[in-house]
């Protein structure tokens, strides 16, 4: 009797462990959900309650852990839903020009600016008024005087000044097409 009983608790914690499995993939495509686009959100199968949850969550301040309920309230709402039609759906819609892209072509542009000398810097400068040509060099001379781990701290922040200064960096209308040459 007791290893009937032992089967059964084992059956009730895999189903349970199962079910904190697709809980947790719900809200990471929830997450998902958030990086997109309105246009793009408009262009999924979803339920109009899901669409206003993750406008909600955009209103959201993030005190007290409100956007992290709002998450959880999300993936519980895409967990109702069919999950695969709304990832099947969403892998179609993302384009080439999603701000992971455009990040990943600023980090490239930041590691050529980097490790390159004055040339990469004109050449940008050249591109985009827009730089400032001293904070730059400085992000250029720290990054040449610094250890390991402030090397990558002064490229993210070179990267995050790219991403909100350069205008769509992903479109192929930046300086970002010089590094395709």
């Amino acid at each position: 009797m007791d290893a009937s009983d032992e089967d059964k608790d084992q059956d009730e914690l895999s189903s349970k462990t199962q079910r904190k499995r697709e809980a947790a993939e719900a809200r990471r495509l929830g997450q998902q959900l958030l990086d997109c686009s309105s246009k793009q959100l408009q262009q999924l199968p979803i339920q109009p309650a899901l669409a206003n949850a993750i406008a909600e969550y955009h209103r959201l301040p993030n005190s007290h852990g409100a956007r992290k309920r709002q998450l959880q309230f999300i993936g519980k709402m895409v967990r109702s839903d069919d999950p695969e039609r709304i990832r099947s759906a969403l892998e179609s819609t993302v384009q080439s020009t999603t701000q992971t892209d455009a990040k990943e072509i600023c980090r490239a542009l930041a590691e050529r600016l980097l490790s390159g000398g004055d040339v990469e810097i004109e050449n940008l400068l050249a591109k985009s008024s827009r730089l400032d040509r001293q904070r730059l060099r400085q992000s250029q001379r720290s990054y040449r005087q610094a250890d390991v781990v402030t090397r990558d701290k002064i490229s993210n922040k070179l990267v995050s000044y790219l991403m909100a200064t350069l205008p769509n960096p992903g479109t192929g209308s930046g300086p970002e097409t010089s590094g395709k040459e």
